[in-house]
């Protein structure tokens, strides 16, 4: 059954598809470790935020999905109701699944899902991308202290 929605279902924003730019954006070059260093709390704050925000809009869009099934099985249950047929859960529940605007709307709700399910993972990245640079600055010191011992033992 093809019902006029007046809320049609969003397409994706394709916020998340750059993956070249996200995978620089995780790359580490030892000659610019202090730049990372200052550059990374406000990249996973970004990117929390787009994660938040991702992930609001896929459970907004779950949400109208489920309720645009309940509302097309309510109404195809009063019109068979009305006309005196008899329909089972399962007839309901398949004529629903086969419905057009069902469709998009799940489908509708499986890109915001895949879009927020690359933000958050681009977010781990940063996360770990701020753990291996906190490592590297730890052998770092701990090169220069073992440098400045030995240039001190020397003299």
């Amino acid at each position: 059954m093809n019902s006029p929605n007046p809320l049609a279902p969003k397409k994706s924003s394709g916020l998340f598809k750059n993956f070249e730019a996200q995978s620089k954006a995780l790359e580490i070059e030892e000659a610019r470790i202090r730049e990372h260093f200052m550059e990374i709390p406000s990249q996973i704050a970004f990117q929390g935020n787009c994660c938040a925000m991702l992930g609001k809009e896929a459970a907004n869009r779950h949400y109208v999905y489920k309720q645009q099934r309940a509302l097309l099985k309510e109404r195809l249950r009063a019109d068979a109701s009305v006309k005196g047929e008899r329909v089972t859960e399962s007839r309901l529940d398949a004529m629903v699944e086969a419905d057009y605007d069902i469709l998009n709307w799940y489908n509708s709700y499986i890109d915001a899902q895949e879009e927020y399910d690359l933000a958050k993972a681009h977010l781990d990245g940063l996360r770990t991308k701020r753990d291996m640079l906190i490592n590297l600055g730890a052998h770092l010191r701990t090169e220069m202290q073992t440098m400045g011992m030995s240039q001190l033992g020397e003299g």
